[in-house]
């Protein structure tokens, strides 16, 4: 019973290690940072910009 307690950690270690981004951008994503008016609007416009840009000219 022990060789699967020892066995489950190693696992929950590795699937840790490898997963390590996905988790804590999963409880705790980056917050868009915007100091004044100016900023959030150039970033949505870049935003809508990127969306609405064709695949090929």
């Amino acid at each position: 019973m022990s060789e699967y307690l020892i066995l489950g950690i190693i696992l929950i270690a590795v699937l840790w290690f490898f997963n390590r981004d996905w988790i804590k951008n999963r409880f705790f994503p980056d917050k868009q940072k915007n100091y004044t008016i100016d900023d959030q609007f150039n970033s949505d416009r870049r935003g809508k910009r990127k969306r609405n840009r064709p695949a090929f000219r």
